[in-house]
């Protein structure tokens, strides 16, 4: 297996990958949701592109799956009249 990291942003297409990296991410915090609800709700994250969701796989790792991923979500700020982005999830699988 390669040691090189790819981050990139998911993308549609990416919903199997992301979706099964927030159902462990919510396991690991004792959440238990029904995972067609899981992947409902990604799907509409990464279909609406309301939040920047990345995927982290090794160079050689099949396009289904990932080993970590990172979401942030956006706040419109009054005080500088733009929007900033808060990190609010984050996770990396146990085995690595």
């Amino acid at each position: 297996m390669s040691d090189r990291l790819i981050i990139s942003r998911a993308r549609p297409v990416d919903v199997a990958a992301a979706t099964d990296l927030f159902v462990a991410y919510l396991a690991f915090y004792k959440v238990e949701f029904d995972p067609a609800k899981v992947r409902a709700f990604v799907s509409d994250r990464l279909r609406l592109n309301d939040t920047i969701f990345l995927i982290v796989r090794y160079e050689d790792t099949p396009t289904h799956k990932g080993v970590g991923f990172a979401q942030m979500l956006p706040k419109l700020t009054s005080k500088s009249l733009r929007r900033e982005w808060i990190l609010n999830d984050m996770f990396v699988v146990p085995d690595c």
